[in-house]
C-alpha cells in the first residue's frame, strides 16, 4: 500500500536491486539522478553503504521513504545525497536542498521532503 501524501509513488515500486545493478552495469557512473525517488529499503543497497563513492541527486523525492529526518541528515551530511530539489511553495521555483541547508529545511519546512510538521 502507498501513502496516500506520497510524491513519489514509483519509489513504493522499484526493485530493491535495481540501484545495485545499475551501478555494476555502469562503473564509471559517479551521481545517479532519480527523477522518480529511492526504494524504501535503501539500507540494503551495496550503493548506500557507507564507503561506496556513488552519490545521488534526487528530483521531488519524499525522503521519508528512506527513514527518519536524523538518517536524511546524515545522508546528505556524508554525501550519499548531494541535492535534492523540490517546489519552493514560496516562490514557486525549484528549492535545492543540500548540506548546508537540509538541517534548516527538516526543521522549517519538513513537508518539502515528505515529513510532517512537528507541533
Amino acid at each position: 500500500p502507498l501513502p496516500a501524501n506520497t510524491k513519489t509513488p514509483l519509489s513504493f515500486l522499484m526493485e530493491v536491486s535495481s540501484l545495485d545493478e545499475i551501478s555494476e552495469n555502469h562503473p564509471n557512473c559517479k551521481i545517479i539522478v532519480s527523477l522518480i525517488g529511492l526504494p524504501t529499503e535503501t539500507g540494503k543497497l551495496k550503493v548506500w553503504q557507507k564507503g561506496n563513492p556513488l552519490k545521488f541527486a534526487l528530483l521531488m523525492q519524499d525522503l521519508s521513504v528512506i527513514g527518519f529526518r536524523t538518517i536524511i541528515q546524515n545522508d546528505f551530511q556524508r554525501g550519499k545525497i548531494i541535492a535534492a530539489a523540490v517546489p519552493n511553495p514560496a516562490s514557486g521555483k525549484p528549492l535545492i536542498i543540500h548540506a548546508g541547508n537540509v538541517e534548516d529545511i527538516l526543521s522549517s519546512h519538513p513537508e518539502l521532503l515528505g515529513f510532517r510538521k512537528r507541533r
